[in-house]
């Protein structure tokens, strides 16, 4: 992967599920910020993985560039600068390379 460090130009923040409770003595789900942001390149998959993610019933579909994280999983979020939410359906860490890949779907 020839990455540069002045590619990575979107901040994003990784969130996490988890469980609180309410005023009334139940509990409510609320994601919150896992870690510190961080900087990645996210381009949408290509026309054809676009094609059989449509053909499967899922929506656009992202790969997010990122400096290596070892506290992430499938179970997180990504919320992007302009709001928009990415759900992760896949982390793939690369061999001897500072960067890791996670591919994610929009979710709003």
């Amino acid at each position: 992967m020839q990455l540069q460090p002045g590619d990575l130009n979107e901040r994003i923040v990784f969130q996490a599920v988890s469980t609180v409770p309410d005023q009334i003595g139940g509990q409510v789900q609320s994601w919150a910020a896992v870690g510190p942001p961080s900087w990645a390149k996210i381009t949408p998959l290509s026309a054809r993985d676009q094609v059989v993610a449509m053909q499967t019933g899922n929506t656009t579909q992202f790969r997010a560039v990122l400096y290596r994280r070892t506290d992430l999983t499938a179970d997180m979020r990504i919320l992007r600068n302009d709001g928009a939410i990415l759900a992760i359906t896949g982390i793939m860490a690369e061999r001897n390379t500072a960067f890791m890949t996670v591919l994610c779907k929009q979710v709003l």
